[in-house]
């Protein structure tokens, strides 16, 4: 049962400069079965497919799915050509009717991945498709996939994390306790490959910061031939450990995890490659000091590649490796300030083998493009162009030289298109795959049995449609073929939603989306800051309404898409009496490297200036916002900057909501932090200045914090150091420890209380819809 607790000092809180007007008193909620229903189907995510894998063979789509109020996975298969499902396994099935249990590494690895699935979550494939590979519990399996016959692999040495096949499918690589383990499937036998782990030193793994903040959850790499396997040796004795308790259970050890924070000393990486036949380590030469980042590491298609970066993350390689360990580097790039991003769909091996062609994403004046180099690290030529708006590879068939990309000109949406990797069409441009508004993305299916590309296809709608779908590529045209079907084509003039005929659509068995009437979605101010309005379902044009303003506001993320699914809490928010305003402004993704950049060196001034602006814009435009009654409400980056809001600009923010906030950045980790404020030694002011604790003192409006209290990555400290401050310096404010839960929050009866309180919180603080004054 969750509590609030109000920290207050003796002093009354102050009386805010700006009176709010209209009745300041909890209201009963509306649609309350509208928020149920978003907290028991984890805000309409379950039940769709996901996690899907097609045949080489072009005739079957594996995937998985759950039930509609579910986190339970199940492994099925799809007939593309009858349209036909049949289940292939379920976690009871293999587990012999036993409770799956997840070991403490394994927890966190899937919080690292912000998967909340259970049962199967997860499973791999073999190259030629004929076997599936799952873990449970710490057990594997391989599923015969036409016959759905399970074996259990060898498991006595240890919780099995991070499974794989090998390239030609006869063995399985894993990691057990630390140490990296292969199976031989024809013997039914295992051995261990590295090392024994120790407390600080383990194989085989990504450190923290690299399943974080670089997007690389795998610390170990088959060679092609299958003979070899590049591994990661991460050394965190220098690491300090940080200690979560739950203290709801205060009988149980707290749990250690080895977090490096800013400007504090990292995990020391090192990478191996050891042969299978005899057991031999070969150590791959790098400067660790002046290349401490493992960002990627790739053998697929041509030699082992690995992508370094500095501290700093101002200047990045990408290094060929050779037999002997001895390497070349094929690309260095360096900035002068800012930052150099990761991009983990690249580099890759392009064109036919005997003539190998590295293609590797670079920024390019303002926005980031594909560029083509040979084997020795030559540039040949540039593939697409900045206008093509580049995000990432989503595959390359070799054989008809093509690269597929997610891209587009607006931030907002997302198109899949392909370009050409042969010379003679460097100055065509892309062609599309997808059209419409919307987000579009998916990946490639290469072929393996010469048969044409297929790709899949994931779409979101302005209208609340979402689906997987199947489709085919043609060599020879630029739009998807169709693949053998029954469905019926598309009526002329249908909306969005409708899926094409040359699709093959993989069903979800999730619940509607409500109608999600309130949404209009505006450009304003001179930026052209992208904004959502969403207005209550009972709008009415003769009042005027308290705003809540639903904030991220940072890096990697944007709160303005071109789609509906995800604003189905913010739509629930606006019918309890508010009318509900998100803006994207600097520092946000896919407006250039200059807009994104711009928070360089402080996170607060330039994110929470354009929040501003843009309210205030939105509020000359439209006479219904009452922006005199503003609050705000962000989670994790959101959070920080809502509690930066209220503290720094209580003229505007009359009360806010901060979810899981950092309250001091000198406490989060060192890869993310350094990469927007530099280290704590050459930015003591913009670390200062991006505090909260550091503007404790200034509170004088409403505050409630939230925070799960076993958070690894948002330590809960963050919220009890700024709840300390506050405290000391007299601020009244609230807090709401959400027991027992992390950085997610997937609980139903959890979700639907919070955003209960949330509600109640604003509308005690910002009052009820007022009748417009007359002029």
């Amino acid at each position: 049962m969750l509590a609030a607790v109000a920290l207050g000092a003796c002093p009354p809180r102050p009386t805010p400069k700006t009176p709010l007007l209209g009745a300041k008193a909890e209201r009963p909620l509306r649609y309350p079965e509208l928020l149920e229903r978003f907290a028991l189907t984890y805000r309409f995510r379950l039940g769709h497919p996901r996690a899907v894998r097609v045949t080489p063979d072009g005739k079957h789509a594996l995937f998985l799915r759950s039930a509609a109020r579910s986190f339970e996975h199940r492994l099925y298969e799809l007939d593309l050509a009858s349209g036909r499902e049949r289940l292939v396994s379920t976690a009871a099935k293999l587990l012999g009717g036993a409770r799956e249990k997840l070991s403490a590494e394994e927890k966190a690895r899937r919080e690292r991945m912000r998967r909340t699935a259970r049962g199967i979550s997860a499973f791999r494939m073999s190259r030629d498709g004929s076997k599936l590979l799952v873990a449970l519990s710490g057990r594997l399996f391989v599923i015969e996939r036409q016959s759905g016959k399970a074996r259990e692999l060898p498991s006595a040495l240890g919780y099995a994390i991070d499974a794989q096949f090998s390239p030609d499918g006869t063995m399985v690589a894993c990691v057990r306790r630390g140490a990296l383990y292969v199976i031989d499937l024809e013997r039914n036998t295992q051995r261990r490959l590295t090392p024994v782990a120790t407390k600080a030193k383990r194989y085989g793994v990504a450190e923290f910061v690299a399943q974080e903040e670089m997007g690389r959850y795998h610390g170990y790499w088959w060679a092609p031939d299958s003979r070899r396997i590049a591994f990661a040796e991460v050394d965190n004795s220098k690491v300090e450990r940080l200690y979560v308790a739950s203290p709801a259970h205060p009988t149980k050890r707290p749990r250690a995890f080895r977090y490096p924070r800013a400007g504090r000393t990292n995990a020391t990486v090192r990478l191996g490659v050891v042969w299978l036949s005899s057991g031999a380590t070969r150590w791959l030469r790098r400067d660790a000091k002046a290349w401490p980042y493992v960002a990627t590491v790739r053998w697929q298609g041509g030699p082992l590649l690995v992508v370094m970066q500095d501290r700093r993350q101002r200047a990045q390689r990408v290094v060929r490796y050779d037999a002997k360990g001895a390497g070349k580097v094929l690309v260095e790039e360096k900035v002068g300030s800012g930052w150099i991003a990761i991009d983990q769909s690249v580099p890759r091996w392009v064109g036919p083998s005997q003539a190998p062609q590295l293609l590797w994403s670079a920024v390019r004046g303002d926005r980031r493009v594909l560029e083509l180099y040979d084997a020795e690290g030559k540039k040949l030529r540039a593939v697409l162009a900045a206008s093509a708006g580049y995000r990432r590879v989503i595959g390359v068939d070799r054989r008809a030289a093509r690269v597929y990309f997610e891209g587009g000109a607006e931030p907002t949406r997302s198109q899949v298109s392909w370009a050409s990797l042969a010379a003679k069409d460097a100055a065509k441009a892309p062609h599309a795959l997808s059209s419409g508004r919307g987000l579009h993305d998916g990946e490639l299916v290469a072929r393996r049995d010469g048969g044409p590309a297929l790709w899949v296809h994931r779409f979101a709608g302005p209208d609340g449609t979402r689906r997987v779908a199947i489709a085919r590529v043609d060599a020879a045209a630029s739009q998807p073929a169709p693949l053998p079907t029954s469905q019926p084509a598309r009526a002329p003039g249908a909306s969005t939603g409708a899926a094409a005929p040359s699709e093959r659509v993989i069903k979800s068995v999730a619940e509607p989306l409500p109608p999600l009437p309130g949404i209009e979605r505006v450009s304003v101010g001179a930026r052209g800051f992208h904004a959502l309005i969403i207005r209550p379902r009972d709008f009415d044009a003769k009042k005027r309404y308290p705003v809540i303003v639903y904030v991220y506001g940072g890096p990697h993320h944007l709160v303005v898409r071109d789609v509906a699914h995800r604003y189905v809490i913010q739509q629930w928010l606006a019918d309890q009496g508010f009318i509900v305003v998100m803006l994207d402004g600097r520092g946000t993704p896919y407006r250039g490297v200059a807009w994104e950049q711009a928070i360089a060196g402080n996170f607060v001034r330039v994110p929470l200036a354009d929040q501003v602006s843009g309210l205030l814009e939105l509020g000359k435009r439209y006479a219904e916002l009452d922006v005199a009654r503003s609050g705000v409400f962000g989670w994790s980056f959101g959070g920080y900057l809502s509690a930066m809001a209220v503290l720094l600009r209580p003229d505007i923010y009359k009360a806010a909501v901060a979810g899981a906030p950092v309250t001091t950045w000198a406490d989060y980790d060192s890869h993310y932090t350094e990469r927007y404020l530099g280290l704590p030694s050459e930015n003591r002011t913009g670390y200062r200045d991006s505090s909260a604790l550091h503007h404790a003192t200034k509170l004088v409006r409403p505050l409630l914090l939230v925070h799960g209290t076993t958070d690894d990555n948002v330590y809960f400290s963050h919220t009890l150091k700024l709840s300390r401050a506050l405290f000391l310096a007299g601020k009244h404010h609230e807090v709401q420890p959400l027991s027992g839960l992390t950085h997610m929050v997937p609980v139903a009866n959890v979700t639907k209380r919070l955003y209960g309180r949330i509600a109640h919180f604003f509308q005690r603080h910002l009052g009820a819809p007022l009748p417009r004054l007359r002029k």
